[in-house]
């Protein structure tokens, strides 16, 4: 997550360095990403649109709130 302040104006961005791309129609179906933050979609390996990216973001700010990820269990592994 990017931040940038001017003035009393907070601007809030999120950020991918590689796996960024524009989607569109039914939506991706690429398994990618970090694997604490994939949503349900991206493992079960079902098209998927921006609502992965919220749910990342949940995951960010859960571990920021409780020092911890939200999920426990095995690690996932392709």
């Amino acid at each position: 997550m990017l931040l940038k302040k001017e003035g009393n104006d907070v601007t809030y961005k999120i950020a991918d360095f590689g796996f960024a791309r524009s989607i569109g129609g039914v939506g991706a179906k690429t398994h990618c990403g970090t694997e604490k933050y994939m949503a349900p979609e991206i493992i079960s390996n079902s098209y998927y649109g921006v609502s992965v990216d919220i749910w990342a973001l949940g995951v960010l700010f859960y571990f920021m709130l409780f020092a911890e990820y939200p999920f426990k269990g095995k690690k996932y592994s392709m």
